[in-house]
């Protein structure tokens, strides 16, 4: 374990992933317990079937990314079993994830020809990351970006969000995009479905911000939203998800750009490849 992923906090809740294993036919990373929970989940809340939409909408995402040309991704929280190499092939892969061990699982998996690297940061720690040099080298100096995160930044708080979504606005190429799913809901934040939610999923060790969708696009500012947030399940062409918790708790889609035609922050990294 290199030295960054060594200083990294331990403070991570594993149950976040073996859950979401759990719940997928290509799941790995979960016990029989994690199955039982899983099944116990599904009778008291919606999480497994979003998080079968989820994975659905993560491989239509790469794919339409490799649509529009896109040749290097960027994925937070990638989790466990990581498959944008294998949906949009030919690209360059960075993916990241906040559990050193999930990470050593994944690595195995990587091939040489997936010019995938895969590193442990949590989504706080992305610009250090960056500034270690890691994603000038995984892009070979191209800074036009892919970024993905699917089901994972309900797990991160605002300020982390904002700082690492600002960085990252700070060091794309204009033209870049950002696809992201999340938990939220439709009722204030308040709310009592809202407050069983947040308790459940504290129950089951894997804590969870329950947000009202209307504050999403503040979380990402300064990228514009052109589309979303709405149902997963609605931008994939999915049956409607009936299991709302009667606070419109869904996982939402959204798309984010840096205009090709964006003005630098004053003081900031251009996006420009070095010269």
């Amino acid at each position: 374990m290199g030295s960054y992923e060594s200083a990294l906090t331990k403070n991570y809740h594993p149950k976040t992933a073996t859950l979401y294993s759990a719940v997928l036919e290509d799941g790995d990373y979960h016990s029989k317990k994690d199955r039982f929970t899983s099944f116990f989940l599904s009778l008291l809340t919606p999480f497994p079937e979003k998080m079968q939409i989820n994975r659905a909408f993560a491989q239509e995402m790469y794919k339409q990314y490799a649509r529009e040309q896109f040749e290097n991704y960027l994925d937070l929280g990638a989790g466990p079993m990581p498959r944008g190499h294998e949906w949009a092939p030919g690209g360059r892969f960075l993916y990241v994830d906040h559990n050193p061990q999930i990470v050593e699982h994944a690595r195995k998996k990587l091939r040489e020809a997936d010019h995938a690297t895969y590193e442990a940061a949590s989504v706080g720690d992305v610009p250090k990351l960056f500034e270690s040099g890691v994603a000038q080298r995984a892009f070979d100096g191209e800074r036009k970006l892919a970024i993905c995160s699917n089901a994972v930044l309900m797990f991160v708080s605002d300020e982390h969000i904002r700082n690492t979504f600002s960085y990252l606005y700070d060091w794309a190429a204009p033209g870049s995009a950002v696809m992201i799913t999340m938990t939220g809901v439709t009722s204030k934040e308040n709310a009592l479905g809202a407050g069983f939610i947040r308790s459940f999923f504290k129950w089951i060790d894997a804590p969870m911000y329950v947000r009202n969708i209307g504050t999403f696009q503040s979380l990402f500012a300064p990228w514009t939203m052109v589309r979303g947030p709405i149902p997963t399940w609605q931008w994939i062409g999915w049956p409607p998800s009936r299991q709302t918790a009667g606070v419109g708790f869904d996982i939402y889609a959204m798309r984010l750009e840096k205009k090709a035609d964006a003005r630098p922050t004053p003081g900031k990294p251009t996006g420009e490849r070095p010269r």
